[in-house]
């Protein structure tokens, strides 16, 4: 009898002291919680109110200043980023002349040779290849006018054809040309550096830069042929409707 009270006293003794434990922890975790909590609101009224100076210490940028903007992301941290017009420049820039440039040499070329009207503009270079496409698989006849728009020289309908007469028609600008680079400027260092995006993906068949109502599409050059004409053309109006 003695023996079975010793048993159960010691049983009680351990559930006490397991008892005691799990509260002691879970005053801890609390406290942690807590911690963390102002921790987190600290930093993020921190950030609320951060210069640009400031982010690009954070980041280590070292790009000029007036290629940054601050966004705000949905939990209303600030965060830095090369301004959209800023990158639209170097995209158009880079597939005009096919080769990495200045940011120098970006700005002259978007102010020389940029295409003010809405529609449809295609790079020099590409004129050709996209038109006999266009003529040998649609319905409708398309042209390229002097100032290198695409327009419709005889109309008929079809679906494919009614959806580029819509894109040409809209409020929009879209520079297409086939390229399978889309230069762009690098957010830490401000540099203009090339994505070489075929060479990363062989079905990826294009990448583009927008600015608002812009956008410069570069179409891949399928090297690798692992993409057909129409995969990549489907894809491509796709993102323009």
């Amino acid at each position: 009898m003695k023996k079975k009270i010793i048993i159960i006293s010691i049983l009680l003794i351990i559930v006490v002291g397991i008892i005691i434990g799990v509260f002691a922890r879970k005053k801890k975790n609390n406290k942690d919680i807590i911690n963390y909590d102002e921790l987190k609101q600290n930093s993020e009224m921190y950030n609320e109110s951060a210069t640009l100076e400031d982010l690009k210490k954070e980041y280590g940028a070292t790009g000029d200043e007036n290629l940054y903007d601050i966004e705000t992301e949905y939990d209303g941290r600030k965060v830095l980023a090369i301004k959209a017009s800023e990158n639209f420049k170097v995209a158009f820039a880079g597939l005009v002349e096919n080769r990495k440039i200045t940011l120098d040499e970006a700005t002259k070329i978007f102010d020389d040779e940029y295409p003010t009207n809405n529609g449809i503009w295609v790079e020099e270079k590409s004129r050709e290849k996209i038109l006999n496409y266009l003529n040998n698989n649609l319905n409708s006849k398309y042209e390229i006018d002097k100032n290198g728009y695409l327009t419709i020289s005889s109309k008929k309908n079809s679906d494919y054809d009614n959806k580029i007469e819509k894109i040409i028609n809209s409020n929009k600008q879209y520079i297409i040309g086939i390229n399978s680079k889309k230069y762009y400027i690098d957010a830490i260092s401000g540099e203009i550096l090339d994505n070489p995006f075929e060479e990363f993906d062989k079905y990826q068949t294009y990448a583009y830069c927008q600015d608002d109502d812009k956008i410069v599409i570069c179409i891949t050059e399928n090297t690798s042929k692992k993409l057909s004409n129409k995969e990549i053309f489907d894809s491509v109006v796709s993102l323009m409707e």
